[in-house]
């Protein structure tokens, strides 16, 4: 009844060692494939996409991950470079001509006060004689003077100058927009800061966007929620307000640096 038989010269402990070896080689040939197994298992759990893997059970597919050579497309948290290091050598005034609508105009508008800006802080000019308005606060001017503070400006418009150029800035802003940057190269500027309230501001008693409140006789003052009707896209956007503040930002040193010879139609 046994398994092996024996055949030829070989004694029974010879046959026995055979017999070893070969369970011994077939026990390193399992241990060989588990462990390959393993490897391309557990072990490379490192490589299971678990965003993927959930998509597809939902019927769902996740963005291809781009490779190193592409850039995600603009999701308005990350956009392309911006070159401000060749900004235009004059600024032109709004026209109706080709290179003149809204959108090149506010462009133009935002790259040469803020090349203008780059210039006269490199040159150490914005001091607190410097300008032809007169002297700044002391808090303005520590914004001008800052090398942070023009950065984070240039990053806050490299957003709408990308949503620019894709054409997808809301009509409305994008008249805000046009009439701040046009007045403000007429040097209109008090002119272009109510077209800066009317966007950020518009109809809304109170510049809040979820509580306002109202003084009653002998009452004292009491909140009341602000309905959603009153609100407008500058209150439910976070890049659309930084951007907008930083445009605020360029006029006022736009106005620093080219003001009215009439005083009265300044900020």
């Amino acid at each position: 009844g046994s398994w092996l038989k024996l055949t030829g010269p070989c004694s029974r402990s010879e046959s026995l060692a055979v017999m070893q070896e070969a369970i011994a080689a077939h026990q390193a040939e399992e241990k060989r494939k588990k462990a390959k197994g393993a490897t391309l298992g557990f072990h490379a759990f490192q490589s299971f996409d678990a965003k993927r893997s959930q998509a597809e059970a939902h019927g769902k597919t996740p963005k291809r991950a781009l490779s190193d050579s592409e850039s995600e497309d603009d999701d308005d948290q990350k956009v392309k470079p911006i070159n401000w290091s060749s900004p235009p050598k004059e600024l032109r005034e709004r026209g109706d001509g080709e290179g003149q609508h809204a959108v090149e105009f506010i462009a133009h508008f935002i790259r040469f006060i803020v090349g203008l800006w780059r210039t006269k802080l490199d040159e150490g000019a914005l001091t607190a004689e410097a300008g032809r308005q007169g002297k700044l606060s002391d808090a303005v001017l520590g914004v001008f003077q800052s090398e942070a503070s023009l950065k984070e400006t240039q990053d806050s418009l490299a957003h709408l100058l990308r949503q620019l150029e894709k054409g997808i800035v809301d009509t409305e802003v994008l008249a805000r927009l046009d009439e701040m940057a046009t007045l403000s190269a007429k040097r209109e500027y008090m002119e272009a800061n109510k077209s800066y309230i009317e966007l950020t501001i518009g109809k809304k008693k109170w510049h809040n966007a979820y509580f306002g409140g109202e003084a009653k006789h002998n009452k004292g003052f009491h909140a009341r929620r602000v309905s959603r009707s009153d609100l407008n896209a500058f209150d439910s956007d976070d890049t659309l307000q930084k951007y907008v503040q930083a445009l605020r930002r360029v006029i006022v040193f736009a106005q620093w640096w080219r003001p009215n010879s009439d005083v009265s139609r300044h900020m």
